[in-house]
């Protein structure tokens, strides 16, 4: 069977000032202004503004971000399918959220529906944004 997958797209800004953001990778929403976007501060980071489809985005530039269907996303370390995902770096690449405390307010990126082996493997995830827990 063929897999399906409608996605949703917005544009948004990195904040000027902030690092290259690569392909694949997580960005946040810059809380200060409506349409902008800047890399996660760290691991757990919440408010997830989506998944970055362009292949890379300069400080001041707009891109394309995926924010819901099936996305592929690049993992910093081991993932197994099924794994709830999170924000592992200030890169934006995931990580399992795996079963240890995360802090109020870490943002759930989405489910893996891949596995990846290693650091810098890129997995499809079911998107879940903005999904945010508790410990």
């Amino acid at each position: 069977m063929a897999e399906m997958n409608e996605l949703l797209t917005a544009t948004f800004s990195l904040k000027a000032g902030e690092a290259t953001l690569g392909r694949y990778c997580v960005a946040v929403l810059d809380s200060a202004t409506e349409g902008v976007v800047k890399n996660p501060s760290g691991e757990n980071d919440g408010k997830i503004a989506g998944v970055l489809r362009d292949v890379t985005l300069e400080a001041g530039e707009t891109g394309l971000f995926q924010v819901a269907g099936i996305a592929k996303v690049k993992a910093a370390a081991a993932v197994a399918i099924g794994d709830l995902l999170v924000v592992a770096d200030a890169q934006g690449r995931v990580k399992a959220k795996g079963t240890s405390s995360n802090p109020s307010g870490a943002g759930i990126v989405g489910r893996a529906l891949s596995g990846a082996g290693e650091e810098d493997t890129v997995v499809k995830c079911i998107l879940c944004i903005p999904s945010e827990f508790s410990s």
